[in-house]
């Protein structure tokens, strides 16, 4: 064998002669004693589609399969092996191999949900990824049946995510388990992720674990950024579309020795070329110039037992739009023209430690963040200027109870926000304090069965002490299904002015309620997947239930007066139900199809009357179809969504009528691209919104933007028609997948 095991000690269950679950660590074997972790080694049953990766320290955990007693382990560039009947804790040293001269192709989906997780994840690949022209987080979810992005408004150019029929500030947005979109980046945040740092995504539904934090109410998103210790040696992306945005992005990085590596990445977007397709006076879309740049670091201890990931980024942001003509280097406030000016910068630093103790399954992790972000903006005659400086720290303790049947972990976490919002001549301050602790048990039986129970206590200086319980269930069935059930409950300090920046674009004026409390609400869901054969095909069906509840929620009131937002705690009930299918299947060698349909009911009292959510779809369907030749040379995707309609604000006056009230008709918005895959490099084309459809009249009353019928905050469609884009990128050290 190429590889060299050494089988420490084994746990091995009364009831069985060989432990049913299977950890350890895998090295590079190298030339000398200190070998190095690998992370992202996969791991597996032969013969299966039962297995995980090695994460970032080296370290796996797999449960035993029935039928299977071989323990793959495979690594891009490194020589696979294969151990056969593993005991309970093992080393693994894998030697670097001989690359290939062609691509090696590997029959993987490239968005799937994870068969191990307890909580309902699902895995977005930087595969998934490529199918799309994938510029930043806020145009990741295309082929994504779960996630919905729209724009807030018609000129600012803003976008926010819909999960379970809800607005995307009830999800919990992280970067590697650090909180990313919040507060007042919770209008422009999405925007801020470049596609090419992005690893992966990872998508959970309902409340996720308790030693993620309180926030997560209908799921948390969390993206994983490109590492310093794996991936490409260097990527070089450029990217273009038919109106001139330009995008450059190039990431390298660089082993300084065998336990200091770090890694540069940098993003640049312009687009200064605006256009008024529909001429209403307004351009479509704003102009956009950003600057990102972040360096990061990961160290260890020649023994690797302790290890840190260090970095920085920073970023500038300048946007400017409005009527035509519009001068983007100047504050129009007291011009006659409307326009809309944001300019934003942010400087974040942080750094994860861990460290890894004798005991099987016992670490310890220590996570800090600190973030700084300036925004000055005017939206026509209305000023908003905002600062805020976060703090993040999570201490997490993880270890087993006599053996890895019993895992516990345990912690202590910190969140501070100083916030400052200047809105025209009101400042509005807050400045809030979270301590909190944790603990959270999981029992496994075998392969089988999963029982995951945590809860957490938390004290906020302006809200008080408030608990937070969660459960999750998940039964393996032996016809491969699986069942998972969870329930818990999530919180969220509200920021009624960042939160409602859209309606700034609008004659609005908002009116923000005095006794505003924290918002909680109880989530409950159920998922279930299956996959069977028929006809020689395989087939992966899956389905959901999920409702939430809320106990309070902070309601933004449109329906009262057609000039004034009123936000203000909830009157009455507040909930949302979601069911969602979706079946995949690989009728070809070549093509993998999804086809995915949702139903989303969320309401609550308007105007003292219980009303679906304004401006929200009430179903899905999407339809995506990937086909590529041998050895991925060329690749086609195809994307196909039909949002269905909703219902507008009672208030909401059409140019041309005056009736109040109304809905939204459903449409249809098709995506398509194709790439050419060379050993090093490829390019892609791509059309977006082929039937070129686009919200008619998506300002009202656009010739009198001073007007008190002005608004353009009332957005339910896309604002851009069809759009040409072509793109290329250049990988060293790395093959695409």
């Amino acid at each position: 064998m190429k590889t060299i095991v050494f089988t420490l000690i084994g746990f091995g269950l009364a009831f069985n002669a060989l432990p049913q679950v299977v950890q350890g660590t895998v090295y590079d074997q190298g030339n000398d004693s200190n070998h190095t972790p690998l992370p992202g080694v996969n791991v597996y049953w032969l013969g299966t589609n039962m297995g995980t990766q090695t994460d970032a320290d080296g370290a796996f955990s797999i449960k035993r399969k029935e039928g299977s007693n071989k323990l793959v382990f495979s690594y891009i560039g490194y020589t696979a092996d294969t151990l056969e009947n593993p005991q309970a804790n093992v080393r693994v040293l894998l030697k670097a191999g001989t690359r290939l001269n062609e691509v090696v192709v590997k029959s993987e989906n490239s968005a799937y949900y994870s068969k191990l997780s307890t909580v309902q994840v699902q895995n977005i690949t930087s595969s998934e990824l490529r199918k799309a022209a994938c510029c930043n987080l806020s145009e990741s979810f295309t082929t994504n049946a779960s996630v919905d992005v729209n724009y807030t408004d018609a000129v600012s150019g803003a976008k926010q995510i819909e999960l379970l029929g809800l607005a995307g500030k009830y999800s919990q947005i992280m970067v590697e388990k650090m909180p990313q979109v919040r507060g007042i980046s919770s209008n422009y945040g999405l925007g801020y992720i470049p596609g090419s740092w992005m690893e992966s995504i990872q998508v959970s539904k309902g409340t996720s674990s308790v030693v993620d934090g309180f926030e997560s109410t209908t799921g948390q998103i969390n993206v994983e950024f490109k590492k310093p210790f794996k991936g490409e040696k260097f990527m070089l992306n450029v990217y273009g579309n038919q109106n001139e945005r330009l995008e450059a992005n190039a990431n390298a990085r660089f082993k300084l020795n065998k336990n200091v590596t770090t890694a540069v990445l940098v993003h640049g977007e312009n687009f200064t070329r605006t256009h008024d397709d529909n001429h209403d006076g307004f351009v479509d879309m704003p102009a956009v110039q950003q600057y990102n740049v972040m360096n990061r670091w990961k160290l260890q201890t020649p023994s690797g037992n302790v290890q840190e990931q260090i970095g920085i980024k920073a970023m500038e942001e300048h946007r400017f739009g409005g009527q035509n003509g519009f001068d983007g280097h100047k504050s129009s406030i007291n011009d006659s023209s409307y326009s809309i000016l944001v300019n934003t910068s942010r400087q974040e630093a942080f750094s994860k430690t861990g460290f890894i103790f004798g005991k099987p399954g016992t670490s310890l992790g220590f996570i800090n963040n600190v973030s700084h972000i300036d925004q000055q903006s005017v939206y026509g005659h209305n000023t908003y200027d905002a600062r805020q400086n976060s703090l993040y720290s999570n201490l997490i303790f993880e270890s087993i109870i006599n053996n890895t049947a019993h895992k516990y972990t345990a912690g202590v976490s910190f969140v501070y926000d100083d916030l400052n919002e200047v809105l025209n001549s009101n400042t509005s301050v807050k400045k809030e304090s979270t301590p909190g602790a944790f603990f959270q048990y999981t029992y496994t039986y075998l392969d089988k069965f999963t029982a995951m129970g945590g809860i957490r206590a938390d004290y906020s200086n302006i809200y008080g002490m408030f608990y937070t319980p969660r459960v999750h269930f998940k039964y393996n069935f032996p016809s491969d299904a699986t069942l998972r059930i969870s329930a818990g409950k999530g919180y969220r300090s509200p920021n009624a002015l960042s939160e409602n920046a859209n309606l700034l674009a609008s004659s609005r004026q908002i009116i923000v309620a005095d006794n505003i409390k924290m918002e909680n609400a109880w989530n409950y869901g159920i998922t279930a997947s299956k996959t069977i054969k028929l006809l020689d095909n395989s087939y992966t069906i899956y389905g959901e239930y999920f409702r939430t509840d809320f106990i309070n929620q902070l309601v933004t009131d449109l329906e009262v007066n057609r000039n004034y937002a009123f936000v203000s705690n909830q009157h009455g009930t507040s909930f949302s139900n979601n069911y969602q299918a979706e079946i995949s299947t690989s009728p070809s060698k070549h093509l993998d199809v999804l086809v995915a349909f949702r139903v989303s009911d969320a309401k609550a009292h308007y105007n003292g009357t219980l009303k679906s959510r304004p401006l929200a779809n009430k179903y899905k369907a999407l339809a995506t179809a990937t086909y590529y030749t041998n050895l991925k040379k060329w690749q086609f995707d195809l994307t196909a969504q039909l949002n269905g309609g909703g219902r507008l604000p009672d208030t909401y006056t059409s140019p041309g009528n005056s009736s109040a009230g109304g809905s939204f008709p459903a449409y249809t918005i098709i995506n398509s691209q194709v790439s050419k895959n060379f050993k090093r490099w490829n390019v892609y084309v791509g059309v977006e919104n082929i039937l070129d459809f686009k919200q008619e009249h998506p300002i009202v009353d656009a010739a009198n933007p001073f007007g008190d019928k002005f608004d353009a905050s009332t957005i339910w469609g896309p604002v851009e028609g069809r759009m040409l884009y072509a793109g290329a990128r250049l990988v060293l050290g790395e093959f695409f997948e």
